[in-house]
């Protein structure tokens, strides 16, 4: 009888860790939408830059009410702790801000994609693309790279002592290719298929580095001065995977000179890399593209023009690795 009464205990406890266990699972996709709300108001940056802000400060912003129900929202996720009226940043909050370019990309860049999911699950919609915040995907882009694919790639660049141009695939705003010039003081080439970023790009950058319109999937001309190629989180768009072959191949006749192609990309989880980047699958099965795996990516490569130098995991985001390519010698 004992043994009974303590199973059914344990048996109850158990639900109810479960049942904290999915509120806490919810808390935390709402928590992510808040820190969005906070970071736009330029909240979060105050609590970054001072620890804490008084309830009564709060008045000052435009939506008050918004901004103290995200602060107690966030207080639930254990990033914010409230004590009497002040609400202060907590240790585990200023590890997450690392991260806010992995939580806008998904809760804003794609947020109307997302919001769309139940009619794109039964193939109701179309021109998906348009439901995608690009300007703010680029920021986003860049605030991931900026602490963890940007200072390896600069460190290797500074490991191969080469000079010539770096070209940027698909640069944006050409802030990498910009740092990573400055760094190594080579000149730099970004391409880019919107007119406007690459306007108001150009009026930012340095003189010896030049962003120009265009497709990289079909690019028309040749640059002899081109020696480094950069991809970053671009590739995996280009499907199917013959296609995107073919589109890097063809860079050997754009590029007649090129030395290396660092190529950086997320794969999709596999027996050999089971970890996932928050929202990157999702996010894209949304969209009806179809990712690659570790181990495709790497056959791929061997079907190419190329041959891999360095694999290089980028261990701060999963499933993320940089692969410095080179061409294969021609007879």
């Amino acid at each position: 009888m004992q043994n009974l009464v303590k199973q059914r205990k344990k048996t109850v406890e158990s639900r109810s860790t479960l049942k904290n266990k999915a509120l806490d699972f919810i808390s935390a996709g709402v928590g992510c939408n808040c820190l969005v709300a906070l970071w736009e108001a330029g909240v979060l940056t105050h609590l970054l830059e001072n620890g804490s802000i008084d309830e009564k400060n709060i008045e000052i912003y435009t939506n008050p009410i918004c901004i103290k129900s995200a602060l107690l929202t966030l207080v639930k996720c254990d990033i914010i702790e409230k004590k009497f009226n002040r609400f202060t940043i907590t240790e585990f909050g200023k590890a997450l801000s690392e991260y806010m370019g992995l939580i806008t990309i998904f809760f804003d860049g794609y947020s109307k994609l997302v919001a769309n999911q139940a009619q794109i699950a039964k193939k109701q919609s179309t021109d998906l693309a348009k439901l995608v915040k690009w300007p703010v995907v680029a920021q986003s882009s860049i605030r991931i790279s900026e602490k963890t694919v940007d200072p390896i790639i600069i460190q290797e660049f500074a490991n191969l002592k080469c000079s010539g141009t770096i070209c940027d695939l698909g640069c944006g705003h050409g802030v990498m290719l910009s740092k990573i010039c400055q760094k190594t003081g080579n000149p730099g080439l970004g391409f880019e298929s919107h007119p406007k970023t690459v306007s108001q790009a150009n009026k930012h950058l340095a003189n010896d580095v030049t962003i120009e319109v265009a497709d990289i999937t079909r690019l028309q001309g040749i640059w002899e001065d081109v020696v480094f190629l950069i991809q970053a989180f671009v590739f995996h768009d280009f499907t199917p995977q013959k296609r995107c072959l073919n589109i890097i191949n063809s860079y050997l006749e754009n590029f007649p000179n090129l030395r290396y192609f660092f190529y950086v990309d997320i794969v999709t989880p596999s027996e050999s890399n089971n970890d996932i980047f928050p929202g990157f699958d999702y996010v894209h099965g949304l969209l009806g593209i179809p990712t690659r795996t570790h181990e495709e990516t790497l056959n791929m490569f061997d079907q190419s023009s190329y041959s891999v130098i360095k694999e290089i995991r980028i261990s701060d985001l999963p499933n993320t690795f940089l692969w410095i390519l080179s061409p294969q010698r021609r007879n």
